[in-house]
C-alpha cells in the first residue's frame, strides 16, 4: 500500500467580468511559462454557458492579488475530468 498522497485533479476556471479583465489577465501572465487556456462556450452545472480561462492554482493566486473593484472575476472548479464545472463557492478551494 502506497503512502503517497493522491494528486489533486481539481481544474480551476476563471470567468472575467468585463472585457478589460481579459486584457489585464493577458498582461499579468504574458511571457510567463504558465498553463492557461481560453475555453469558449463551456456549459456549467447551473446550465449557463460561459467563456472561461482554464488555469492552475499559481495563476489563480496571481489574479487574486490583483482583485479590485475594477478587476473582478468569478472562480469555477471541476473536480475530476468528467464532473460538472461548478462555482468556486460550492467547492472549497485550498490554496
Amino acid at each position: 500500500m502506497s503512502s503517497r498522497k493522491a494528486k489533486s485533479n481539481v481544474v480551476i476556471y476563471i470567468e472575467p467580468i468585463g472585457e478589460r479583465v481579459n486584457s489585464e489577465i493577458v498582461r499579468l501572465i504574458g511571457g510567463q511559462d504558465i498553463d492557461i487556456a481560453i475555453m469558449n462556450n463551456v456549459k456549467c452545472r447551473d446550465g449557463q454557458t460561459r467563456n472561461l480561462w482554464r488555469c492552475n492554482k499559481n495563476v489563480l493566486q496571481i489574479l487574486l492579488t490583483q482583485r479590485s473593484e475594477d478587476f473582478q472575476f468569478n472562480v469555477f472548479v471541476q473536480h475530476g475530468r468528467y464532473n460538472d464545472i461548478i462555482s468556486g463557492e460550492e467547492f472549497a478551494i485550498h490554496l
